[in-house]
């Protein structure tokens, strides 16, 4: 399985006159010098920078401005100094960039501009019992217009083939043992105490977008699980289907109280209500969730994933 992306979203990149300083969420510091990086290259749509150690180590470094792009990758060429630091700065959104945006890239429902999340709240409150989902920037607005256009499946045939399709059967323990067999020795263990939480897995990119301006949709429906019909995902690497995303979203909500509160471009967010309290259903669960999102798992092994999922009420989802 390739090395997931999950674990570094939310990490600080800081470049020094010496190298790089990598700083994750609880504050600790890893030290890459100039002389040991081999090599780097930009993914400017995701906004991440994989950089390459001496010893072909990959290291993630992300940047949530766009507009610091060019500058840091200058500053990548040349080494610069002083200190420049890439941190998620508020994501700012107008209101005729968003109307012009919508004019060239229409979308078939209300799109409104959180400018803050006392602004979210009133959407969900006003909109109900409406399915409210944050979109993200800009950029997610001309992804999500284009999706549909694609695929030329409207949302109830989506929903339709969702009906007709059998997640016990997509998710049966032959298709578990197959990949269980794919992981090999690398299935990792049930703690017998209580483990440190793993950054790995569970971020939440919500409270990253509503920390400044983010687009949020009202659908026509009200239901959540039916929003992957609305906004369907197409042409991502290990990407399901959009009949699959409603399927499992449903099964989901249903089992766990799992609510869409979020599809940007590349990603899902759930937020849950009932989580899995035992053994049994964390593995089932966290089988399911590696086969619809491989990057989940971070640089966890599979049972220490299954493992965090007892007590967590945020499950983010990313494809490529």
């Amino acid at each position: 399985m390739a090395t997931s992306l999950i674990p570094f979203l939310f990490h600080k990149l800081i470049l020094t006159s010496e190298g790089i300083q990598i700083v994750n969420a609880r504050n600790n510091i890893h030290h890459l010098r100039w002389s040991e990086i081999g090599k780097y290259k930009e993914h400017e749509v995701l906004q991440i920078f994989k950089i390459y150690d001496k010893q072909s180590k990959l290291v993630y470094a992300v940047d949530f401005k766009a507009e610091n792009f060019p500058l840091l990758s200058i500053q990548f060429r040349q080494r610069f100094a002083p200190i420049a630091v890439a941190v998620h700065e508020p994501q700012v959104i107008h209101e005729n960039d968003l109307k012009e945006v919508l004019n060239s890239y229409p979308l078939p429902y209300r799109v409104d501009i959180a400018h803050t999340r006392r602004e979210y709240d009133a959407l969900l409150a006003s909109a109900a019992p409406k399915c409210v989902v944050l979109l993200g920037g800009l950029h997610d607005i001309e992804n999500h217009s284009i999706s549909p256009r694609t695929l030329a499946t409207s949302p109830a045939e989506i929903i339709a083939l969702a009906a007709t399709f059998d997640v016990s059967e997509w998710a049966s323990a032959e298709t578990i043992d197959n990949a269980r067999r794919d992981l090999g020795n690398s299935l990792g263990r049930w703690p017998t105490d209580t483990p440190e939480r793993s950054l790995s897995v569970h971020p939440s990119g919500m409270d990253a977008w509503l920390s400044g301006d983010t687009c949020a949709a009202v659908l026509p429906t009200t239901s959540s699980w039916s929003a992957p019909a609305y906004l369907p995902f197409a042409d991502l690497d290990q990407c399901p289907a959009p009949y699959i995303h409603v399927a499992l979203a449903k099964r989901w909500h249903e089992q766990f109280g799992a609510e869409i509160v979020a599809i940007t471009s590349y990603t899902v967010e759930f937020k849950v209500g009932r989580p899995p309290t035992n053994r049994a259903a964390c593995e089932q669960l966290a089988w399911e969730h590696l086969l619809y999102a491989p990057e989940c798992l971070g640089e966890d092994a599979i049972l220490d994933y299954a493992h965090s999922l007892k007590d967590t009420a945020t499950w983010f989802f990313l494809w490529d």
